[in-house]
């Protein structure tokens, strides 16, 4: 079988063993320390199962080594953009790009009581009572056995 090779230059071989030796980002040193390990002689599918810290996938190493060969540089992945903000509402169309958008204020409603913390039912029986959900038998049933007057502070 013909084993993938690569040859580096002495600078090619010093940048790979400072990235190895002080890259901040682990994958970086990670992916450095696989490509000198073949520059010295390893198969890519040996580094592969043996070389590294963590058993990697051989078309994992190849890639790393395919994108070397292409470019002669290490490049770091992109970003990965958060999928999801909770705190964030989110807009009709938005698909999430954009600036920041802070999370609305609840102004001037009326906070929740201890009482409520329970189940969901007093959660919509009280969005119901105020008006701002429509509400199903059963929180109109609730909403019946425990009805009181709201506490004014």
């Amino acid at each position: 079988m013909n084993q993938r090779r690569l040859v580096l230059s002495d600078p090619e071989r010093e940048e790979l063993e400072a990235m190895r030796d002080h890259e901040a980002r682990p994958y970086l040193r990670e992916r450095a320390a696989a490509l000198l390990k073949i520059a010295g002689g390893m198969a890519p599918s040996v580094v592969a199962r043996e070389g590294l810290h963590k058993v990697r996938h051989q078309e994992t190493v190849f890639i790393w080594l395919n994108s070397y060969e292409a470019t002669r540089q290490v490049r770091p992945h992109a970003a990965r953009r958060r999928a999801f903000s909770p705190s964030r509402p989110r807009a009709a169309g938005d698909a999430g790009a954009g600036a920041s958008v802070p999370a609305p204020v609840r102004g001037e409603q009326e906070p929740v009581d201890a009482y409520v913390a329970g189940p969901a039912v007093p959660v919509v029986a009280r969005a119901k009572r105020d008006g701002r959900v429509a509400a199903s038998a059963q929180v109109e049933d609730w909403l019946a056995a425990h009805a009181k007057p709201h506490h004014q502070p």
